[in-house]
């Protein structure tokens, strides 16, 4: 979009962001317009009169700079990695007991791990409400129900891997 005032592309293209290595020309080009603009009004104004709209910028260059989304949540804090199927919630949300709980921290270690197979294990659980024979009725609903397959190992951790539900 050109600028009618000055001639000059609209600086909505140049959005500066602090991370942006153009950001320091874009600044430059911004000034150098700028100061030619305000030199040449300032020069066509009359030494008596001072008009404090003529140093306001052209609507093409005043356009809002735009601001990087910041984080939700805090240092340390845990989250819950979308997007997660509507499908495979509503799913789990219509099974007894602890069942989506026990689906929300399969999401949550998938999330961590960027995996769709984790070890599950008892602290996002213990987060979450869920007792250990609670947690195990959960998985197998949830195994029953097509959401995840359960690969349960003496002695250690039971792998986990969500499934995907294909409607």
């Amino acid at each position: 979009m050109w600028c009618d005032t000055l001639g000059v592309v609209s600086v909505d293209t140049y959005l500066l962001h602090p991370s942006d290595t153009r950001s320091i020309l874009s600044i430059y080009l911004l000034f150098s317009l700028l100061s030619v603009s305000f030199m040449s009004k300032v020069a066509a104004q009359p030494d008596d009169t001072f008009d404090v709209d003529s140093l306001r910028l052209p609507s093409c260059i005043a356009a809002p700079l735009t601001r990087r989304k910041s984080q939700r949540f805090g240092p340390g804090q845990k989250f819950l990695r979308g997007p997660i199927p509507w499908d495979w919630l509503s799913g789990a949300a219509r099974l007894p007991g602890k069942a989506l709980q026990v689906g929300l921290a399969i999401w949550h270690l998938a999330g961590l791990k960027n995996a769709m197979t984790v070890e599950l294990s008892r602290v996002p659980l213990e987060d979450l409400g869920v007792t250990r024979q609670a947690a195990y009725r959960g998985l197998k609903a949830l195994e029953n129900a097509g959401l995840i397959k359960a690969g349960r190992r003496s002695g250690r951790k039971t792998r986990v891997t969500i499934l995907v539900i294909s409607t």
